[in-house]
């Protein structure tokens, strides 16, 4: 139990740096990276930038998590270990693989066949992330109506990927006067389709800062009961998610009825987790320092200074 909170606390940490930007995921790794714990930091690091994929559109960047993830999990040293980790390497290889848009350079990087061939698919034929560009136009052109509506709420259902991109991008092309449908039947949907994991690091506390003000009583409502439903059907191994979700609730609901009791509800999380950090007091905290190099301003930046290139 303790192992395994220890895990989700990692974790936690490594996401909120890379969502903070890559110089404090950069600087987290510094600290916490030792030639004994190499192999499971560099993993952590590796689980959150993937986590947090969506955040990633530009196709070099995409190639710079490439050659990241292919420096640190080498497929040669993998088929000499019991438990490798070749699985993973491949399905983080076609992570990117369906995601990058220049064709010639998608079909470079399958040729080198390190990736997961079982979820193959054609990818020269349209891909949610296009699909996901012609519903932009389509607001563009029509606005916000039934038809974009049912659209949005297909690509939802679907799990298409970029959709986090798609929720953030259509609030900035559909009218003020649509604004308030879209998000209490576009959005709040999207958040509970991609909640099972966490806000965290699936981007959905982005969504909240983007869109809490907009949030009706009914959209309120069936947050909260899905957060405490998950609690409820979940093992204690994701404690510190459902953590995050409740903490990121709390925040911007009280943004929006009660700004006034914020400090009190900051105050209260930081014994709370201090108390759960050091066990009620009996392990003693260490104090330590990120040492940030101002100079990684993305992720190709902290890929290089990994890589010494």
């Amino acid at each position: 139990m303790i192992a395994r909170f220890k895990l989700e606390v990692d974790r936690e940490l490594l996401e909120d740096a890379v969502k903070l930007g890559y110089k404090y995921c950069n600087a987290l790794f510094e600290l916490k990276n030792t030639p004994k714990d190499l192999v499971y930091w560099r993993m952590k690091v590796l689980d959150s930038l993937y986590c947090n994929i969506d955040l990633i559109s530009d196709d070099s960047e995409l190639i710079a998590l490439y050659r990241l993830t292919n420096s640190w999990i080498k497929e040669y040293i993998e088929n000499d270990r019991e438990y490798n980790r070749l699985e993973t390497l491949r399905s983080y290889n076609y992570e990117i693989i369906s995601r990058i848009s220049s064709s010639e350079i998608r079909e470079k990087l399958m040729a080198k066949g390190l990736y997961d061939k079982a979820e193959h698919k054609d990818f020269s034929v349209e891909t949610g992330r296009d699909y996901n560009l012609e519903i932009i136009n389509l607001l563009k052109e029509d606005g916000y109506n039934e038809k974009a509506e049912g659209v949005i709420l297909t690509q939802i259902d679907k799990r298409e990927i970029g959709l986090h991109k798609l929720i953030m991008e259509a609030g900035d092309i559909i009218a003020q006067k649509h604004m308030e449908e879209y998000v209490n039947r576009c959005v709040v949907k999207f958040i509970l389709s991609e909640s099972k994991y966490g806000y965290i690091g699936s981007g959905i506390s982005d969504v909240f800062e983007r869109y809490y003000e907009m949030f009706n009583d009914n959209t309120w409502n069936l947050l909260f009961e899905n957060i405490v439903t998950r609690f409820a059907e979940s093992d204690y191994g994701i404690i510190a998610s459902l953590w995050g979700d409740f903490t990121i609730f709390s925040i911007y609901y009280l943004s929006r009825i009660d700004k006034d009791k914020i400090k009190a509800l900051f105050d209260c999380l930081c014994k709370t987790h201090e108390s759960l950090s050091s066990a009620n007091g009996r392990v003693k905290i260490k104090e330590e320092k990120l040492i940030l190099d101002e100079n990684i301003t993305s992720l190709s930046d902290m890929v290089n200074f990994q890589l010494n290139i």
